[in-house]
């Protein structure tokens, strides 16, 4: 696959592959999730959807058990 690769929309993925002289940090959350959508297969899709779900209980847990170690130290 070439970098940048266009969809069929014209949509450049990839055209900051090769910034110089240093690649830019990419914050915009918005255009990390449109690549990821239009890149990545279904099933890699619910797979890091259940991670994410995983790691926002284990935060959620963690935060209740400090929470209740506190009110009742």
């Amino acid at each position: 696959m070439n970098t940048p690769y266009t969809t069929r929309t014209g949509i450049k993925i990839g055209s900051r592959h090769n910034e110089s002289p240093q690649p830019q940090e990419i914050v915009d959350m918005d255009m990390l999730r449109l690549q990821k959508a239009l890149i990545f297969s279904d099933k890699l899709l619910s797979e890091d959807k259940k991670d994410e779900r995983f790691f926002k209980y284990v935060f959620i847990g963690a935060l209740i058990l400090i929470v209740v170690l506190f009110i009742y130290k």
